[in-house]
């Protein structure tokens, strides 16, 4: 029983033992370390004061879609708080990074697939969505579950008004946040193998999408 008690509280607490500090070392473009880590501590004094929680109503999982939705809701305005008054695309990749890294999620590329190359090749604009994906272990929403613990989280920019799931915001960051199930048990990709800091564009498609936001309303 000591045995079994032992190896349930290795796993509640084994998450956190990793830092995956090389996830902070990044730079984003024009955007320098330094001022990524001063948006990451700001996310993370805003977290412990002005946000709200990230909380579940059940023990262990959200109970139901109005619920998930109310955190991906949750987790898109931390974005929006940050980035308010940012003009850069570079700027918002970082401060997006910084709100993931505050909760405790950590990149994994987007479905294996993402490369500073191939996430912004597409330039035939508006057309364009590209993608983040993080995984985030689900005590992170003061949930408990002691075997399925990872949650993905995928993050968006919108480029367009075509409606997606969740609707792009044109200019601005969506959220989709996929909840682990014995049927689906997420994307499970594992340490170490994905680049630790998300691709930025190159500068001809960060300059089209700062002139395209800067026509939004």
């Amino acid at each position: 029983m000591l045995v079994l008690l032992g190896g349930f509280a290795w796993r509640c607490i084994s998450p956190f033992l990793h830092s995956d500090p090389e996830q902070d070392a990044c730079t984003f473009g024009p955007v320098s370390n330094a001022r990524y880590r001063e948006l990451l501590a700001e996310a993370k004094r805003r977290d412990g004061t002005t946000w709200p929680k990230l909380r579940v109503s059940g023990w262990l999982f959200p109970g139901s879609v109005a619920e998930r939705e109310g955190l991906q809701a949750a987790i898109t305005q931390r974005i929006d708080d940050l980035t308010a008054n940012m003009t850069s695309i570079y700027e918002k990749i970082a401060a997006m990074h910084a709100v993931a890294r505050a909760l405790g999620a950590y990149h994994h590329g987007y479905g294996g697939r993402v490369t500073a190359a191939n996430n912004f090749k597409y330039l035939d604009w508006p057309y364009v969505t590209p993608g983040f994906g993080y995984e985030v272990d689900v005590m992170a929403f003061h949930a408990v579950e002691p075997f399925i613990r990872t949650a993905g989280l995928f993050f968006r920019i919108g480029t367009s008004r075509f409606q997606l799931k969740p609707p792009q915001r044109p200019g601005k960051f969506s959220v989709i946040l996929l909840w682990p199930n014995w049927l689906d048990r997420n994307p499970r990709y594992g340490r170490g193998n994905w680049p630790p800091c998300p691709p930025v564009p190159p500068p001809e498609w960060a300059e089209r999408f700062d002139a395209y936001v800067a026509t939004l309303p």
